[in-house]
């Protein structure tokens, strides 16, 4: 039976010699294992799947912070529209020399994989983050709602009880046991959720799967034919289903080896003693899912270099355009793996990568004679493995002339697999005729160091060429369950429910749609410029004003919001911007979810629109473009951008949408500002063209910030301001006022002073409080980083030096600065001058100092 096994190796493996690489998924969010652990790090990489990925990797749980009683709506996507999947791969991918990679994305939902679930917390400091249970011979045992889910029950209980395929290549590793959860990545059979290892590792997979394919980006396009054949999106594919005789978990010859290929399944086992011993089991064909087969495309239109998570070919991010099925459908999740191929030993193809491009492929292995192995011209299979494999664990290696290396070679990642799953989202099917394009925010809060190796905030598509007539679905979700951060690293509130305290760094993302003259501005639009130029043409007034209120205060109740004279009146800034009251910061918003709904695209023109809470100029851009050309425009997209792909893409584009682009030019914007409130008014000089940035403005939003920052005018960064740039914990917990009024007190916090030097604050790292972990969960894996094994819930103690710089210093007597100027008319106006500047300089700061002494 396990000559058979070995030629069906030959037909389905393909994905078998591997190295590291993460991959993290960016929209729609993915997890990377996380839910709700208010952490830098995640509590437990057993959670729901083996991603491989660095533990502070992922988006924390897309709700507000509470129990079951805490509701968010969840994201959902109209049938047929199209939603960019976006990521990023740590080790490079397309067409470049180092590697060869390939990339599957699938989906599932809930009417395959019953029990589908994010995890749902029991309180607000829960982060539901534990394993589910399981438990073969009772399936009640996975049911608490607590634990999240996406591979059923079902589904995990066959993996665990049927035989591996033991024709795979495995190396010199050695597995302990005979079934499917033991893999050359998972030779000990560690559980992850109800993931199946042995389908994880292998695609396209051999026995039937909840996983409905929708694309594979390969390096080698020779291979598309054989995926879009054997994908279960077309093939059927069979399993033994049992009949009679001791059942796979009991006690008998085939426990937890249950056949796993149709000759063996309708053979008579002559291992088998019990009364039914000459009797077989049934094979089954489960029924593809009669739907088209993968996308598959060639790799080289998705390069992004190796070491390296960012964006691809021209400075895009990785991103493939789902056209979404037209379903209804509750709870789906997406899944991306992630693979990238070694050029040491034969894959599937059969001889190794050419290492010199010179036809030879001769490389290391090839000089040891490996040619002569009739296996070697199919591919390494299970006779290479244990003594016989040809790689080694940490091998010493012979360079000729008796010299040697030692190489850094793990055997079992040598076959890595790296994975992300977004969160649960619902498919609706269309309601209109036209193209939907979604347009939803990610990113996470905090600057670009505390979020890597997640982004910060941005819309995708950041920027859309559409036609007119076409439909946007403005919608998006974040979470109130990220590390604390503020101080110029992250805007605004609601506070933390756990603790209701304003005063303290906040965990909260919250975005915003308004408008913008131009993309290099950072006021928004005038209200009564959005009215008559805006990129939506409603039928009335009273739409207009409906869609500017929506967008701009995301649906926040008034109730709920203070006036900015009752804002004004709150002395501490923290407070003043945190608090659930201030609804000019969207802190009213109860949750991070928005949905605007669909917006039809009636307007031609280039429209510029931002976030108005996020973006924070040098420090985070929130901004988007949308392109509306002529219906009877040809745009070429390619299946990875939602820009024009000819040549000069952008320059057509905006070429025909110019006459009616957004802007006004030569117009004098006046800016008035009375406690902290700034006006824009434009001159209106009837011109509807490419508009110009007005420094006015800026200079408004600076004597504002002066108002409320130290003697010197300056906003301290994350590093002066306390340490934000944490690598564990859950952030800084003091906001920069009250770390000011700490500075001010020598140290001691005062919540109720005004926020003034604010870089010589003590701050202390707030410790997590969470309850995960507590069933064979794990924050630690297997990856190329040392920090996993750091999860949440750690207490820093690390504090933030005092600023030497301006104020924080102990006052000196304003006489014996007149004793020095004294003495230095006395001997020398040079000498005496310097001391003043050295002692002023010592009580006020060198700002102060200027201001005092120069006209």
């Amino acid at each position: 039976m396990n000559v058979h096994r070995a030629a069906f190796v030959a037909i389905f493996l393909v994905l078998c010699a591997v190295t590291n690489a993460d991959v993290y998924m960016h929209n729609p969010r993915g997890s990377n294992d996380r839910n709700c652990e208010r952490n830098v790090n995640r509590n437990n990489a057993n959670r729901l799947f083996d991603s491989q990925n660095n533990a502070k990797g992922g988006y924390a749980c897309p709700r507000a912070v509470g129990g079951p009683e805490t509701k968010t709506p969840r994201m959902f996507y109209y049938g047929d529209s199209i939603l960019p999947i976006e990521w990023t791969a740590q080790h490079g991918c397309g067409d470049n020399d180092k590697n060869r990679c390939d990339i599957v994305i699938q989906y599932m939902c809930s009417n395959d994989a019953p029990g589908m679930r994010d995890g749902t917390p029991n309180d607000v400091n829960d982060a539901a983050t534990d394993r589910i249970d399981f438990d073969p011979n009772d399936s009640s045992k996975s049911d608490d709602k607590r634990d999240g889910q996406h591979e059923p029950w079902s589904f995990y209980k066959k993996c665990f009880e049927r035989e591996r395929n033991m024709g795979l290549f495995t190396a010199d590793q050695r597995l302990n046991g005979k079934n499917a959860i033991r893999t050359r990545q998972n030779p000990n059979g560690q559980r992850y959720g109800l993931e199946c290892p042995e389908e994880r590792d292998y695609y396209p997979y051999w026995h039937p799967t909840p996983w409905r394919d929708i694309a594979v980006i390969t390096s080698n396009p020779s291979r598309c034919e054989y995926y879009r054949k054997e994908s279960q999106n077309v093939q059927p594919k069979g399993e033994c289903v049992h009949q009679n005789g001791p059942k796979p978990s009991e006690a008998g010859p085939r426990r937890l080896s249950w056949y796993n290929n149709k000759e063996a399944c309708e053979s008579v086992d002559p291992r088998r003693t019990d009364a039914d011993k000459g009797r077989t089991q049934k094979w089954v064909e489960v029924e593809d899912w009669d739907m088209d087969p993968p996308v598959c495309l060639d790799g080289k239109d998705f390069w992004s270099r190796v070491n390296h998570l960012g964006n691809g070919v021209g400075g895009y991010p990785l991103t493939f355009n789902w056209t979404l099925p037209n379903i209804d459908q509750d709870g789906c999740v997406i899944r991306i793996r992630y693979n990238i191929s070694t050029m040491d030993y034969p894959g599937r193809d059969g001889l190794p990568y050419d290492d010199d491009d010179d036809g030879s492929s001769e490389d290391y292995f090839t000089t040891r004679d490996l040619k002569s192995d009739p296996e070697y011209e199919s591919f390494f299979n299970s006779t290479r493995n244990g003594k016989n494999s040809t790689i080694q664990q940490d091998p010493y290696v012979d360079i000729g002339e008796d010299r040697y290396l030692s190489l850094a070679l793990n055997t079992n990642q040598y076959g890595r697999v790296f994975q992300d799953r977004s969160y649960l989202f619902d498919i609706k099917k269309k309601e209109v005729s036209g193209k939907i394009w979604n347009l939803n925010v990610r990113g996470k809060r905090g600057n670009i160091v505390q979020v890597y190796p997640a982004v910060e905030y941005d819309f995708v598509p950041n920027k859309l060429v559409m036609h007119e007539d076409d439909y946007i679905h403005i919608q998006w979700t974040g979470s109130d369950y990220n590390p604390r951060r503020g101080c110029n690293d992250a805007e605004g509130g609601p506070p933390d429910k756990a603790d209701g305290n304003p005063q303290l760094n906040p965990r909260a993302d919250r975005s915003n749609f308004i408008e913008l003259y131009n993309a290099a501005h950072n006021f928004p639009m005038n209200i009564s410029d959005i009215r008559e130029r805006s990129m939506f043409d409603p039928d009335d007034d009273d739409d207009m004003e409906d869609i500017i209120y929506r967008l701009a205060y995301i649906d926040q109740d008034l109730d709920d919001c203070d006036t900015l004279e009752e804002l004004q009146k709150i002395a501490n800034k923290n407070e003043r911007e945190y608090r659930v009251g201030n609804c000019f910061k969207l802190n009213a918003a109860p949750t991070p979810y928005f949905n605007f709904g669909l917006a039809q695209m009636k307007r031609k023109g280039i429209f510029h629109y931002y976030c108005s809470r996020n973006t924070n100029f040098s420090n985070r851009n929130q901004k988007g473009t949308i392109i509306v050309v002529d219906k009877d425009t040809d745009i070429e997209y390619s299946s990875q951008d939602s820009v024009d792909k000819r040549s000069e893409p952008e320059a057509e584009a905006e070429a025909r949408a110019v006459q009616s682009a957004v802007a006004v030019e030569d117009a004098d914007p006046t800016v008035t500002d009375s406690a902290h409130v700034a006006t824009i008014s434009w001159a209106d000089s009837g011109e509807l063209v490419r508009g110009r940035a007005f420094l006015d403005g800026v200079s408004a939003l600076r004597a504002m910030a002066d108002d409320d920052d130290d003697e010197s005018g300056t906003i301290p960064d994350a590093e002066e301001a306390g340490e934000d740039n944490d690598a564990a914990g859950d952030g800084v917990r003091e906001g920069c006022g009250t770390r000011a009024a700490a500075g001010k007190a020598g140290g001691k916090s005062s919540s109720s002073d005004d926020d003034s030097d604010e870089d010589s604050a003590d701050s202390k790292e707030g410790a997590s409080k969470t309850t995960g972990g507590k069933k064979g969960g794990s924050s630690s894996n297997d990856d190329d980083s040392s920090d996993d094994s750091r999860a949440g819930g750690q207490k820093s103690g690390d504090k933030a030096k005092a600023d030497e710089g301006d104020g924080g210093r102990s006052g000196v007597p304003v006489a014996l600065v007149v004793v020095f100027i004294v003495l230095g008319l006395a001997i020398g106006g040079v000498v005496g001058f310097a001391g003043a500047v050295f002692i002023l300089k010592g009580r006020r700061g060198f700002s102060d100092l200027r201001s005092s002494l120069l006209p």
